[in-house]
């Protein structure tokens, strides 16, 4: 198995960065939402189950698909369908639209991270640990750099701010489309078989369900305070 692709490694994470973006820009949103529109913090905990149904809840589907058959397509269209979600939170004018629009959002997080967690570990060769850690730190770097672009977008051009968050989305999109051919040729070049699913391992379900427990009770704890705490401050500093 050959050596890191860099250049792959890179496209991959500017999509995964672009990806988490959108996610980690939500939150940012909502004490906007909730000062503008008088959301309640149930509505706006609503917003983001909303999302993260769509991101998390959905994306298992997306991966059977991509099992079943690489569509390494759903990286740039996943990443424009999240950039266009969180665009419209700020456009629309009731509170079922801008949940739709969020759902749709989380829809396109879904359909990107399988297909790029693929080819990243394939763009990975034989340093897997190295290649995947670099991979995590673009998603990483995207979740920090929501909120800071974000508030002052919508600060300054209120709601509608949120236009300008889907130019990064949208470069990341047309990056990852132009390197879709070098993308499909690191996975043949490790010898993988495009065009049908995997050999069937046995399933480690317990060590499967642990793990998964764990990381479904670190979510529910970053993203509730993600959601509630800014929301508190802003409404505590209104008080005071």
């Amino acid at each position: 198995m050959s050596g890191l692709d860099r250049r792959a490694l890179g496209v991959l994470g500017v999509g995964h960065l672009s990806a988490d973006f959108c996610q980690g820009a939500l939150p940012a949103l909502l004490p906007f939402l909730a000062a503008e529109r008088g959301w309640s913090y149930g509505a706006l905990g609503a917003l983001m189950l909303a999302s993260s149904v769509g991101s998390s809840i959905v994306q298992p589907l997306f991966g059977l698909a991509s099992d079943r058959i690489a569509r390494p397509w759903f990286m740039p269209l996943g990443v424009l369908t999240a950039g266009l979600g969180l665009a419209a939170v700020g456009l629309m004018s009731s509170y079922p639209l801008t949940a739709l629009a969020v759902a749709v959002g989380g829809l396109g997080v879904a359909a990107f991270h399988p297909e790029a967690a693929r080819y990243a570990n394939l763009a990975s060769g034989a340093r897997r640990g190295r290649g995947m850690s670099l991979f995590s730190l673009g998603g990483n770097a995207g979740f920090a750099l929501g909120p800071a672009l974000a508030t002052p977008l919508v600060l300054a051009f209120g709601l509608t701010g949120t236009l300008g968050l889907a130019l990064l989305p949208a470069g990341a999109a047309v990056l990852t489309a132009l390197n879709l051919n070098e993308l499909r040729s690191t996975g043949s070049r490790d010898g993988v078989d495009q065009a049908g699913p995997p050999p069937r391992d046995r399933n480690a379900w317990g060590p499967f369900a642990r793990l998964a427990g764990v990381v479904g009770l670190r979510s529910a704890l970053y993203f509730g305070l993600q959601t509630l705490v800014p929301v508190y401050f802003v409404a505590s500093a209104a008080r005071a």
